[in-house]
């Protein structure tokens, strides 16, 4: 189905993942492509066991969301 992508981002939330990767790395400058893939490999590092392990634990609170509103999107992000 065409909002397909935007129900299943409700349960699947890594694009918050990269979301938070951008925003720590906007603003800075950078040299080169090696530059910036050291410091998106610093910040991941930093950042993404426990950010992971929050977005895992929501994940079955966020499916009974989906089935309580009958499959359609959920407002709480």
């Amino acid at each position: 189905p065409k909002d397909c992508a935007a129900k299943l981002a409700d349960v699947w939330l890594i694009e918050n993942v990269w979301d938070i990767l951008k925003e720590k790395l906007r603003g800075r400058e950078y040299s080169d492509i090696a530059e910036l893939k050291n410091d998106i490999k610093k910040e991941w590092k930093k950042t993404i066991v426990s950010l992971c392990e929050r977005i895992i634990d929501k994940i079955p609170v966020r499916l009974k969301l989906v089935i309580d509103q009958d499959g359609n999107q959920i407002q709480e992000h």
